[in-house]
């Protein structure tokens, strides 16, 4: 047996072997964004409902500085969670579980007055919320007024 056979005897043998080894590497990958985004959802999901806790346990009043601080706060963990969708951080069934919360939050926001016109009282620059802005056009989700 002369060296070229050798060599191919080897490409033969090497190279199912490193597809295989690059299938298992990139599984892997995938494996771990699913795992990544499942911890973010969870991390977002708890946020919300314990601002919505803290929500409901504020009398709800024009001037209530306390509410208003806690709906502000709600406001900004929709922001971050809007961000995290949009730089394609989430992914799987928990990617689209955070979407329907985000879009579910999204629509109870604009479909209350008071709640949108305590929203547009949090806008203090014209970034304010523009992730969300940006995910509800992406979403052709109806803006806030």
């Amino acid at each position: 047996m002369n060296a070229g056979n050798i060599a191919n005897y080897v490409t033969i043998v090497a190279f199912p072997a490193t597809l295989l080894g690059l299938f298992v590497v990139f599984r892997q990958i995938k494996m771990d964004k699913l795992s990544a985004s499942a911890g973010a959802v969870v991390t977002i999901h708890e946020g919300i409902r314990e601002r919505l806790n803290l929500i409901s346990q504020i009398d709800r009043t024009v001037d209530n500085a306390e509410w208003l601080g806690a709906f502000f706060d709600l406001a900004n963990d929709l922001e971050l969670a809007c961000a995290i969708v949009l730089d394609s951080q989430l992914s799987g069934r928990t990617g689209k579980f955070a979407e329907f919360l985000i879009g579910d939050m999204l629509k109870m926001i604009e479909s209350d007055p008071e709640l949108r016109e305590r929203f547009a009282q949090a806008i203090h620059d014209p970034e304010t919320f523009s992730n969300i802005r940006d995910y509800m056009a992406l979403r052709k989700l109806k803006g806030f007024s």
